[in-house]
């Protein structure tokens, strides 16, 4: 692929520039979207309400779609609540079922009761509230997440293929489905199945000529590698991502560049290479004063995970106090709650992390290293993430073999059986 990205950046450039043109947007095109603020006005803190009126305005730019949900559900998210935290977990499964009720989608075969952009626009806003719902601590979410975007797929993908005017469009929200499908499958199903996932969004983020999403979707490949101990295809996988970031035309998203410069730094930590160079150039691209265009729901990097990585990175390179040193900026190691937002599934990944971490460095502390791991294995349980099991599995042998027959240890093996 290194080979071909200046060929693919001239492409997708072009077909950028010929939307650009074909889809400048009159004062009607852009009236929707200011109708769908004007109701949000009038429905106040009813953000179920507000959410489906977004998904029921007909509007071509469904990134601004996803932009303004991802508004209305951080307005939402300053209310702390727990009234406000339920209504906003309600509403979002609500709008992630919406197309399975009002256009009767389904993952068995495409279906077709409705124009393709009211399916478009619909599955544009249920995709941002699937994204969402990813990233909270229960499986129920988790499951309902990725069974929704399972069942777009058919039916965008045959707008993709058959539609001219909506082709694109149609392509890039598949991508995004297949991501999240990735993301999830990975955790619910297992690395094989999320293989696949990873190669119908990279597919599908080459046919949409979205280099955005292109680029996620390896960051994406690269991870499903190394879970699955390929290092070096790993790595190899991300380094295709940085020809593409040299010969972009267009400015690309702060968080995207931040987070392709940090999963390279791991990867060259994990294959026994130097990672300084890359992660500085993940914080000044992540930090850098360039502001975002728009949310990019399906961009999963933030600050927290900036973090996270160091901390691996750092584990990786033998450094085992100095990762503990910085992903307690990251973790409270007494409490175990947050300091930075992070998904619950990259929390208990951090979790991992820090007990290997503990059990790895020259003064060890059972105390320590239990209370890690004891936190990690009961996330991954209540999660059911086939992934940090098998993670925090590999903490419990360690342990063992540390300190054979203490009970403290022995007696958490129950802990160890899988659901």
């Amino acid at each position: 692929m290194p080979n071909c990205a200046g060929a693919y950046l001239n492409i997708w450039v072009s077909k950028c520039s010929e939307l650009d043109k074909s889809d400048e947007a009159s004062e009607e095109e852009a009236a929707p979207l200011i109708l769908a603020k004007e109701t949000h006005s009038l429905i106040g803190r009813d953000l179920t309400m507000s959410l489906l009126a977004l998904a029921f305005t007909p509007h071509r730019n469904f990134l601004a779609v996803q932009d303004q949900l991802t508004i209305m559900i951080e307005e939402h998210s300053m209310h702390l609540d727990n009234d406000a935290h339920i209504s906003r977990r309600d509403a979002l499964r609500r709008l992630a079922m919406l197309p399975l009720v009002t256009l009767k989608l389904t993952p068995a075969r495409p279906v077709f009761h409705s124009p393709d952009e009211e399916v478009l626009t619909q599955c544009a806003a249920s995709i941002a509230a699937c994204w969402e719902l990813s990233k909270g601590d229960d499986e129920a979410d988790l499951i309902l997440a990725f069974k929704g975007v399972s069942a777009y797929i058919p039916t965008l993908k045959v707008i993709a293929k058959e539609s001219l005017r909506h082709h694109q469009e149609a392509a890039s929200l598949v991508g995004q489905c297949s991501l999240l499908r990735t993301m999830l499958g990975w955790h619910l199903q297992g690395l094989r199945e999320a293989a696949v996932y990873a190669q119908d969004a990279v597919t599908y983020a080459k046919e949409a000529g979205d280099m955005a999403l292109l680029l996620s979707a390896l960051d994406y490949q690269a991870w499903l590698q190394h879970y699955s101990h390929h290092s070096k295809q790993a790595q190899q996988t991300i380094e295709q991502a940085l020809p593409l970031l040299k010969e972009a035309r267009v400015p690309l998203p702060p968080r995207l560049l931040g987070g392709i410069y940090s999963t390279v730094a791991l990867m060259h930590a994990k294959n026994g290479l130097r990672a300084t160079v890359p992660l500085r150039q993940a914080a000044e691209a992540f930090f850098g004063p360039q502001e975002e265009e728009h949310r990019f729901v399906y961009m999963d990097y933030t600050k927290g995970d900036l973090v996270l990585n160091d901390g691996m990175v750092q584990y990786y390179q033998g450094d085992h106090d100095q990762a503990l040193d910085t992903l307690s900026q990251l973790i409270h190691p007494e409490t175990l709650t947050l300091k930075i937002a992070l998904p619950e599934r990259s929390r208990i990944e951090g979790l991992n992390i820090m007990t290997l971490a503990s059990l790895k460095r020259a003064k060890k502390d059972l105390e320590q290293s239990l209370h890690f791991w004891e936190a990690a294995i009961q996330g991954a349980r209540a999660l059911q993430s086939e992934q940090r099991f098998t993670e925090a599995l590999l903490g419990y042998e360690i342990m063992v073999s540390i300190w054979p027959g203490e009970k403290r240890v022995t007696g958490l093996r129950d802990l160890t059986v899988h659901w």
